[in-house]
């Protein structure tokens, strides 16, 4: 820390951040967002199908939302972590781990095996929703709103296109069909590892100004 005009300036080890706007690389965190998305949005039009293949009632399908959705409470504590460790890792993999567990999906032998997917996938997805704003708001520069804007719309693109592209891909090849899906995540955690890996990575902030 030190003084300067009445005022503490406290440096971390990251580079400052840019002022610039980033098109190609919020594009391509936004894309990553609309790709993982769509493999979750998969759950809801695949219970019908389960509850058909396995006898479930109607309180066992709907458990299985749970699975997917109560690893979000553990947001706060990823966040957390995320304020002093570089989680970018997390958010280069996430459409590949989505993509993973739910065309896994697909030839999972029974509930129990639904259930631990979806729970990895639930966790895959804290993690990507707790640490990708931060990467956003970084390749954003001052014009925070229009990064955050592009993150929100490729995560309600995905969630559109999801279940249009199951029921596409599960109505003609059943259930296994769900493993020719998996390639495309594959892909674009590729893209976002060339795009996004040399993006600084700082929770906290790069310099701060305190008023005194």
């Amino acid at each position: 820390m030190r003084e300067d005009n009445g005022r503490a300036m406290i440096e971390s080890d990251s580079p400052p951040r840019s002022s610039r706007f980033e098109t190609g690389r919020v594009a391509t965190v936004a894309a990553g967002h609309a790709v993982h998305d769509t493999y979750t949005a998969f759950l809801a039009p695949l219970l019908p199908v389960f509850i058909e293949k396995l006898g479930l009632t109607i309180t066992g399908a709907g458990f299985l939302t749970v699975f997917i959705q109560a690893p979000s409470l553990v947001q706060p504590a990823i966040g957390r972590l995320a304020d002093r460790l570089n989680l970018r890792a997390l958010v280069l993999w996430a459409p590949a781990l989505s993509a993973v567990f739910m065309s896994l999906l697909g030839v999972a032998p029974g509930y129990a095996w639904i259930a631990l997917l979806l729970t990895l996938a639930g966790l895959n997805s804290a993690g990507l929703h707790a640490v990708a704003p931060i990467m956003a708001g970084h390749v954003s520069g001052s014009k925070l709103g229009r990064g955050m804007s592009f993150w929100m719309v490729g995560g309600e693109l995905g969630r559109t296109l999801g279940p249009i592209i199951v029921v596409s891909v599960v109505a003609p090849l059943s259930l296994k069909g769900l493993l020719w899906l998996m390639p495309a995540g594959l892909a674009v955690s590729l893209l976002l590892n060339i795009q996004l890996k040399q993006v600084p990575y700082q929770g906290r902030g790069h310099v701060e100004w305190i008023l005194q």
